[in-house]
């Protein structure tokens, strides 16, 4: 019992950020986002399905689609695109965790019907289609995430960590090609 009172705990921090206005919304739901993920695993390792997880995935879906919180997530995926976007050079790892984060909130965590804009769900789904086809471009160059290195709870179903074609990569080719610097062309 000691473990589900965590977890509702770790339920009501988040929805008490939610709630509070912050400067920095993109690093209020980044942060936000990023505690999904354990919350998640948790409630998952604990076999938790009670009404307080309902009414916790009802009440995130509602605030995270408010004005302030609906622009934090907007500025996360712009975040999560850009880092796909250097996907050839540095960016790869990092928006494949991001998309990660993405698709947990988005299969475990929203209830679509109880946001406040009927439009939400639409421009949503829009932007991660544009993360996923940019994933699949750069996918030609990108250096490869090595199976040690990809999370051990990231299932196959997120097919970005495992897309990068040349998976033969070496080591230094890697290196380089994480090490290089936009300037080094100049």
């Amino acid at each position: 019992m000691h473990k589900h009172q965590a977890i509702k705990d770790n339920m009501g921090k988040i929805i008490s950020a939610l709630n509070k206005e912050s400067i920095d919304k993109g690093a209020k739901i980044g942060r936000i986002l990023d505690a999904l993920v354990p919350l998640s695993r948790e409630i998952k390792r604990n076999s938790i399905k009670d009404e307080h997880t309902e009414a916790f995935k009802r009440e995130l879906s509602k605030l995270i689609s408010t004005d302030p919180n609906r622009v934090g997530l907007y500025l996360y995926l712009a975040r999560c695109s850009n880092y796909a976007e250097l996907g050839r050079l540095g960016g790869f790892k990092v928006a494949c965790e991001m998309r990660s984060t993405l698709e947990v909130f988005t299969e475990e965590f929203m209830i679509w019907s109880e946001s406040q804009r009927e439009d939400f769900h639409d421009l949503y789904i829009e932007e991660i289609e544009d993360i996923d086809e940019i994933l699949k471009d750069v996918s030609d160059e990108a250096p490869p995430i090595r199976e040690k290195e990809i999370p051990a709870w990231v299932p196959e179903s997120h097919w970005w960590w495992r897309s990068p074609v040349q998976q033969d990569m070496s080591e230094e080719e890697i290196r380089q090609r994480l090490e290089y610097v936009h300037w080094d062309g100049l």
